[in-house]
């Protein structure tokens, strides 16, 4: 039976690619192109190339749906029984990563910048979630040997795992933390991230930041019901293999706050929604991939800064990855000023920071994926 769906799909798709005739290939320079291209530019120049992408991946993702396909082994991705799509990943060396991290931390040092390494629970929470399975995963094991290896070179480290473990456990709804057709966290564990990191920075440091802006009853919570798939979804099964809720959090006390994003060309001042894209949930569902999970601060940018007219003191430099990037809006709820940064599009931060006296703490925001990474690691 699995073969004669199989030999149906086939014969669609050759169909389709007979339809598409010269439209999908008219860009012979195509597959070259993509190699050097971000994920965002990738996709909108597949959708160039190939106006009729859906269209061919369509029977693919109705087959996958028939034959309950769990397991993407081009992706290593795997769909639990409680939705959660997973990848899997290989073990990486920590060495180069904290040799470049010690760097930034003398700098820092030097300049009497306090500076904290934030490791944040990537999925999965626990390799095991897929080893069990017979799929390898060394994440969560290469970012304690990341950690290991910081903490051996006198880096202050906050490693969150073990305090969203702590709270979950190994047998909890994962759902309550991460999306299931998406890797990225979802805006209940952002939030309650945030307020770990600024009441760890108030007892490292014996700062006074206003943690408790950041108690998760001071923020209202609305929930939009099969709202979007996300990236990995998208990558598989896309509407087929089922959508996520998107969790909208949002203070519920007066806020004053300017956001000036130089990508987007943009100072804008206003309330917390200055920094939320409300204009895509009025277009849902949305099966694109990543744009609800950038609902806020809509996208994942460099040199946003952040200002609370509402607090008085808190300079932060935040180094970030997508994680980090969905913790700066609430994180700024507990700072004066927020400043954000990607090493994907600017690599040279630790001359940035001697040129920024102003900055009294500099925070790295990454998820387990990233612990170990020697580019995002390294900030010349």
């Amino acid at each position: 039976m699995r073969k004669m769906t199989m030999r149906i799909f086939l014969l669609a798709a050759m169909l389709i690619f007979v339809l598409m005739g010269a439209s999908s290939v008219r860009h012979a320079s195509a597959p070259a192109e993509l190699l050097h291209m971000d994920a965002a530019s990738r996709e909108a120049a597949i959708n160039e190339w190939l106006p009729h992408k859906e269209l061919l991946l369509k029977p693919f993702r109705i087959t996958g749906k028939a034959i309950d396909k769990r397991y993407f082994p081009e992706m290593q991705t795997l769909t639990c029984d409680d939705g959660q799509m997973l990848k899997g990943s290989l073990p990486t060396d920590p060495a180069f990563a904290a040799d470049r991290t010690q760097e930034l931390y003398r700098a820092c040092e030097k300049q009497g910048v306090n500076f904290l390494y934030v490791i944040v629970p990537g999925k999965p929470l626990f390799d095991e979630d897929l080893t069990s399975m017979g799929i390898p995963c060394s994440r969560n094991n290469s970012a304690a040997r990341g950690r290991k290896a910081l903490e051996e070179r006198g880096i202050p480290v906050l490693d969150l795992r073990e305090k969203f473990r702590n709270e979950y456990g190994p047998d909890c709804d994962r759902s309550s933390l991460y999306y299931k057709t998406d890797h990225h966290w979802n805006t209940d564990a952002v939030l309650k991230a945030a307020g770990m990191i600024a009441g760890d920075l108030n007892e490292r440091f014996g700062q006074d930041l206003p943690a408790g802006n950041l108690d998760e009853d001071k923020f209202g919570r609305e929930v939009y019901r099969d709202a979007f798939v996300g990236e990995m979804g998208m990558k598989a099964l896309g509407e087929y293999g089922g959508r996520d809720d998107f969790i909208r959090r949002y203070p519920l006390y007066d806020t004053n706050i300017r956001l000036v994003s130089p990508a987007r060309n943009s100072d804008e001042t206003g309330d917390f929604g200055v920094m939320t894209n409300d204009a895509v949930l009025e277009e849902l569902p949305v099966d694109t991939g990543d744009s609800l999970y950038y609902y806020y601060m809509y996208g994942n940018y460099c040199h946003d800064e952040i200002f609370n007219k509402n607090v008085p003191e808190g300079d932060i430099l935040l180094i970030k990855d997508s994680f980090g990037n969905a913790v700066s809006p609430f994180l700024a709820m507990a700072c004066r000023h927020l400043t954000l940064w990607d090493m994907r599009t600017d690599t040279d931060v630790t001359s940035w920071i001697k040129e920024h006296p102003e900055i009294e703490t500099v925070i790295v925001v990454y998820n387990t994926a990233y612990v170990t990474d020697s580019e995002m690691n390294d900030y010349h």
